[in-house]
């Protein structure tokens, strides 16, 4: 068994193979981003999948017997057109790419997919059959690669992981805009964490290391469907904040903004992935909190 990590550099691919290593699976890794470590034993392509030439990828990967997909990128410009291409050909031509690369010897595929495909559901918890309408172009290019591996699911199984909000260590270009390293860092700088209006807008948060226990479960049975990798719980802006602000034992207090507009809440039914690929999540809200807490104090960075 050999893993293919594509995005090995971001947040989740960077952990993955920490957690692969520990496990003693063979794996290598790809990603545009020349700040990734090497690890030992871990062979690594430092390139974009855009730039690199058919042949020698396919070369690269004729070893591989399953591939994680989850490169990708969120691209910041205001340019509607120029960030529609931009994502366009990230996340649905990159993974087509990839697909026609990969060695007849594969045995599973794996996409990093997002719960940005369904947008914002009346009801809740968001099932994997709930209507898919998403609210931006991230949403819109997962969206259209789903159905595109959907249509080639009969040359080898594939998981399409939804993956929820995600939380916890990573390499230190990690998004700190994201709600959980905002709080954290804000009280690391001894500054009170503000939340919108009440804070009672609640997600689906999911420390980093279930989330990609989860994936792996899906790769080693080779899962074919869609999932939702979550932890069906919802925890609100406001009780991330209070949580935060107890695990540092500082004295500080919520601060709320009332200006900004309300933002809708999400939570998943996570059925299948308990029955299917057999997990449960091992981590509550506060255990993986404080977690991230020490990881930003102690070995992080501040903004």
């Amino acid at each position: 068994m050999k893993i293919l990590i594509t995005g090995i550099a971001g947040q989740l691919g960077n952990r993955l193979s920490e957690l692969l290593l520990e496990k003693g699976i063979s794996h290598k890794g790809i990603s545009r981003s020349n700040s990734y470590v090497p690890k030992e034993g871990v062979k690594y392509y430092d390139t974009d999948l855009s730039d690199i030439d058919p042949s020698h990828l396919k070369l690269w990967l004729s070893d591989v017997t399953h591939v994680i997909h989850f490169a990708d990128v969120i691209n910041d410009s205001t340019d509607y057109e120029s960030d529609l291409l931009y994502q366009f050909q990230n996340c649905c031509m990159n993974t087509i790419k990839l697909i026609n690369c990969l060695p007849d010897s594969i045995e599973h595929f794996s996409f990093g997919s997002s719960v940005a495909v369904y947008g914002t559901p009346d009801q809740l918890p968001i099932t994997e059959s709930t209507e898919t309408l998403p609210q931006n172009i991230y949403g819109y290019t997962k969206l259209i690669t789903e159905i595109y591996l959907n249509s080639i699911k009969s040359k080898f199984p594939i998981s399409i992981l939804r993956i929820g909000s995600i939380y916890g260590p990573g390499p230190k270009n990690i998004n700190q805009y994201r709600a959980v390293p905002n709080i954290i860092n804000t009280v690391l700088r001894n500054e009170n964490p503000y939340v919108v209006a009440d804070g009672a807008t609640y997600r689906d948060y999911m420390y980093i290391d279930d989330c990609l226990n989860a994936c792996i479960n899906a790769s080693i049975q080779k899962a074919s469907g869609i999932f939702n990798i979550a932890t069906g719980k919802g925890t609100s802006i406001k009780e991330i904040a209070d949580t935060v602000i107890n695990i540092s034992e500082k004295d500080l207090t919520i601060e709320h903004d009332y200006k900004k507009e309300i933002e809708w809440s999400a939570v998943c039914d996570v059925t299948k992935m308990q029955e299917e690929l057999n997990y449960l999540p091992k981590f509550d809200i506060r255990s993986g909190l404080t977690m991230t807490y020490k990881w930003h104090k102690e070995l992080g960075y501040l903004q």
